[in-house]
């Protein structure tokens, strides 16, 4: 028989139940956040930990996020807004889930999240780890909101359009600064109020505009981010 790696620990009976508690009527959470520059709703960690938080407790289920490799930096060489070479920092980390009730604690190799991402100061450490507790406690707990799901990717890996959708084509830094996108993703990035969406929004710029405009997106990323760990707002 092929291995695929180590065998699955067991969990504990006091985990399932608790686990299951919470999971016990579960309802669709919404999407309440707005992206207005990418145009899409999305479910943001506050939101999850909101909806979870009174369950896990009255289930006595805790569960930890932690570190489970020293986080990998490396150096990328980009341009800058003018074309000039410039050097920009990258990270990968990796996080592991740790399941404890007041009987039993558990864990698995594979109760893992990756990410890999700019750097853009301390701020992104923070906004990973929100970020991949938010796809776990997800993942867990199976909580729906509503995400498109693989089903409706075309074969090419692209999402198929809504009937009568006509397909989207990429705009140039005219037609952009005619539109006032810069202006209306500021707003967007001016109005967010934690750190997973904030990374959600450099990365939907990185996708929507040119990349001689990544510069700047990196660096308003950066200024709101420390603007909130700093307490600013």
């Amino acid at each position: 028989m092929r291995e695929y790696g180590p065998s699955i620990a067991p969990k504990p009976a006091s985990i399932v139940r608790a686990i299951t508690a919470v999971k016990r009527d579960m309802e669709v959470l919404a999407k309440e956040q707005n992206n207005s520059h990418g145009g899409y709703k999305y479910t943001s960690a506050d939101q999850i930990y909101a909806f979870v938080s009174t369950r896990m407790a009255a289930a006595g289920l805790v569960i930890d996020c932690l570190e489970a490799e020293d986080p990998k930096i490396w150096t990328r060489n980009t341009a800058d807004t003018r074309g000039n070479a410039k050097e920009s920092q990258w990270m990968r980390i990796k996080f592991l889930f740790v399941l404890s009730t007041e009987e039993d604690t558990w864990s698995d190799p594979r109760a893992t999240r990756t990410l890999a991402m700019p750097m853009t100061g301390p701020q992104s450490f923070m906004g990973a780890q929100s970020y991949a507790e938010k796809s776990y406690l997800r993942s867990l707990f199976k909580i729906p909101t509503g995400d498109v799901e693989l089903d409706a990717m075309a074969e090419d890996g692209t999402f198929r359009p809504q009937p009568k959708a006509a397909p989207s084509k990429a705009k140039s830094s005219h037609a952009l600064r005619k539109e006032g996108a810069w202006e209306e993703w500021e707003k967007s990035l001016s109005d967010a109020d934690d750190m997973t969406a904030i990374l959600e929004l450099e990365q939907s710029a990185y996708q929507a505009f040119p990349t001689k405009w990544h510069e700047h997106v990196r660096e308003a990323a950066s200024r709101r981010a420390a603007s909130l760990s700093n307490g600013l707002i």
